[in-house]
């Protein structure tokens, strides 16, 4: 068997790696997760530029997919004396405020922006499935 050297990086390593190994390798997968997060941000920015039209959304989203979200989300938040969107935005302002804190606090110790460029990605990437979610639903 040939020992491939390691500064030679291309498809066919990737291709003899996952064949001996039996699975992706890392450098693999995290650029099809990068891939998959520019494209979501990149329809997210599409949608924004060119708007869903106003009948497309009264016919589909008025008279089918709200009435059943609205039978199955109501009974649940009902039981609550409290707005669970709100408890839960809040949750989520916390936990991000938290994790931004600490990838700035990371950054600024190993003097390298690569984590803190990494999360305002993920950050980017989350906001715009929200967004999406948003203008579908």
């Amino acid at each position: 068997m040939s020992r491939t050297r390691p500064y030679r990086i291309g498809f066919e390593q990737f291709r003899r790696e996952t064949a001996q190994n039996g699975r992706m390798s890392k450098t693999v997968a995290s650029w099809r997760a990068y891939t998959v997060e520019v494209a979501v941000v990149s329809a997210a920015a599409a949608l924004a530029f060119a708007p869903l039209r106003a009948t497309w959304i009264e016919s589909r989203y008025s008279t089918s997919v709200y009435p059943q979200l609205e039978r199955a989300i109501t009974p649940i938040s009902n039981r609550v004396p409290f707005a669970l969107l709100d408890l839960l935005l809040v949750g989520l302002l916390i936990a991000l405020t938290i994790k931004l804190a600490h990838t700035v606090r990371h950054a600024w110790r190993t003097r390298s922006l690569g984590r803190l460029g990494q999360n305002l990605l993920h950050l980017a990437t989350a906001s715009a499935a929200v967004y999406i979610l948003f203008l579908l639903l």
